[in-house]
């Protein structure tokens, strides 16, 4: 059973990945596995390779500047302050 909690990113909540940094705000242990929340600070140059979800949806909001992210044959630029969907299963990527 999930329990309410407050957490910010931190030392203990965060990590490195590729040159950013990864903050886990919700974990899928904290929700039985109904979904989990990252905070990701990324530098252009250090976006992950284009992948595949096999277990989960993804979705991306958009905090400051503007990304495009590619998913299957479809590009789309996201701006601040808005939100992209990307379902599970299919390949995608994005770039600062």
């Amino acid at each position: 059973m999930a329990n309410a909690f407050v957490r910010g990113a931190n030392l203990n909540t965060s990590m490195m990945y590729m040159g950013s940094i990864m903050s886990f705000l919700v974990r899928g242990q904290d929700t039985d596995g109904r979904f989990a929340m990252v905070e990701y600070r990324a530098r252009p140059g250090n976006e992950p390779p284009p992948h595949v979800h096999l277990w989960e949806h993804e979705m991306y909001f958009v905090l400051e500047g503007k990304i495009e992210f590619h998913c299957e044959n479809q590009v789309e630029t996201v701006d601040a302050g808005e939100t992209i969907f990307l379902p599970k299963g299919k390949a995608h990527a994005f770039y600062i």
